[in-house]
């Protein structure tokens, strides 16, 4: 490895609040960028099986943010999750060595579905790392040095931060992306239903063709790298080849604009039901397609680019939402499937995931129990739901553009609302952060049921109480901004 390289039930604490901005507002903006490679050697576990070698490198990618007093650090990595237990470790590490406060520092996954397989290790490592008896062989393993490099590429750009100045790049692409949730004839809805289906009726949700792009650039105006967010589902590529999807093509697009030097951040939009296939053709957009599509509007944007006037603001909280439950009879069909036929109205791949999705939440109440990994929280009292920690993070850069970042995968329709509530004119919102919860879907997504309907482990509501604390902690920062000005 190159080392270079839920409505009513919802409770919400306030973890942490950002200084307030007129005690730095004044001082220069400071930013870090940084890379570091996280391929594992072929042959490690793939999202598809056993990797078969590797198309481009995965990459840990850090921005660190430095204003007075205030700092905070975003990590993205080529990889399909970040569960809690990952996030923890990588976190805590960076802020030992920083002094960034944890809950400054954000830890997400780009979702390529070519990245390693690593929840098994990850289960043995955790399990070993709280019992105080980790071996030599999960020192060495790929968990460790997924942390080790994740956190060190946050390290690295914490070093490195230099005053810079801001300038926001805004686009739209809507040729490469697509609602994957179609009505059919039927009267269902239904997730992809194939290229050129002649019982769908049309799809049931939007897009967001949206793309924001923060450029970085030093004293002398160079850009140094950027951070972009778009929304598309990262699984445009195939194989058991490793490969970071087509956020590496729009990295090329940039580095060819800027020099090899630069650093690409992608942060991925709220796209829990987009995807690349278009069913009214048999052809498929190719990876490189999509993200030079990306990239080049980006570029073709760049000269309409605005100055962005710094104010750095940080917010994180965390919300407890309710989980679904599952009868005692769900659980014995689930734990003896495919044998039961419990729905027999499903289609097997539906009743596959209903099976997963219940006994992963059994897992998960016997680890709480167990293991206390803090995934989810035991009722106080008989009756009430077994709850879910969500937690959001919030970060204002200026007056006009802020970031959000949650876990899961979010659907667009919550995205493009959190966006049209935001008190910031640019917002973006970046899914699969911190942890690892699934599908978040609307309440109408729940009601229409389906493939992300019945993976979600979230209570319907969840989605929209998770949009409606976002949109209340970026009026906090932007309150606070309002009084400096």
């Amino acid at each position: 490895m190159n080392k270079t390289m839920l409505g009513a039930f919802a409770v919400c604490a306030v973890v942490f609040a950002g200084v307030n901005a007129a005690s730095h507002a004044a001082e220069p903006l400071e930013a870090g960028l940084a890379a570091r490679d996280i391929t594992p050697d072929t042959g490690y576990g793939h999202y598809r099986g056993e990797s078969t070698g590797v198309n481009d490198p995965l990459q840990a990618k850090a921005l660190v943010l430095r204003q007075g007093n205030e700092t905070a650090a975003l990590i993205m990595c080529d990889i399909i999750v970040v569960p809690r237990a990952l996030s923890k470790r990588i976190r805590s590490r960076v802020a030992g060595e920083t002094g960034i406060p944890f809950e400054h520092i954000g830890v997400a996954a780009t979702h390529t579905h070519t990245g390693p397989s690593f929840s098994g290790d990850l289960r043995d490592y955790v399990e070993a790392d709280e019992a105080g008896e980790l071996t030599e062989e999960l020192e060495q393993g790929y968990v460790a040095a997924l942390i080790e490099q994740a956190a060190g590429a946050a390290i690295d750009a914490h070093a490195e931060a230099a005053a810079v100045s801001l300038e926001l790049v805004r686009g739209e692409e809507d040729g490469v992306s697509f609602n994957r949730r179609f009505l059919m004839k039927n009267g269902t809805v239904r997730f992809n239903p194939g290229p050129l289906n002649p019982d769908i009726v049309r799809p049931v949700g939007p897009i967001d063709p949206e793309t924001l792009t923060v450029l970085f650039r030093g004293e002398d105006g160079e850009a140094q790298g950027a951070l972009t967010n778009f929304a598309n589902h990262l699984d445009t590529v195939g194989g058991t080849e490793y490969s970071a999807d087509y956020p590496h093509h729009i990295e090329q697009v940039l580095q060819e604009e800027f020099g090899p030097a630069f650093v690409s951040l992608f942060g991925l939009g709220a796209s829990g039901d987009i995807n690349h296939i278009d069913v009214n053709s048999e052809d498929r957009l190719s990876t490189q397609e999509i993200g030079e599509a990306v990239g080049e509007t980006i570029r073709a944007n760049l000269d309409e680019g605005t100055d962005l006037s710094p104010a750095l603001t940080v917010e994180s909280r965390t919300l407890f939402l309710p989980l679904q439950d599952y009868t005692e009879d769900e659980l014995e069909w689930a734990q003896a499937y495919p044998e039961d036929d419990l729905y027999p109205q499903e289609r097997s791949f539906l009743q596959q995931r209903r099976a997963n999705k219940i006994l992963s939440l059994h897992r998960a109440r016997e680890d709480e129990a167990v293991y206390r990994l803090g995934n989810v929280i035991p009722p106080a009292a008989s009756g009430e739901p077994w709850v879910l920690a969500v937690e959001i993070q919030a970060i204002g850069l200026s007056p006009d553009t802020a970031i959000v970042t949650m876990p899961g995968e979010v659907f667009v329709e919550l995205g493009l609302d959190l966006k049209e509530r935001s008190p910031f004119p640019h917002t973006m919102l970046i899914e699969l952060a911190n942890a690892n919860i699934a599908y978040v879907p609307t309440e109408e997504a729940f009601r229409q049921g389906d493939y992300e309907a019945i993976n979600s482990r979230l209570a319907p509501g969840g989605g929209e109480a998770m949009i409606d604390g976002a949109v209340e902690m970026l009026h906090a920062l932007h309150d606070r901004l309002d009084a400096d000005l």
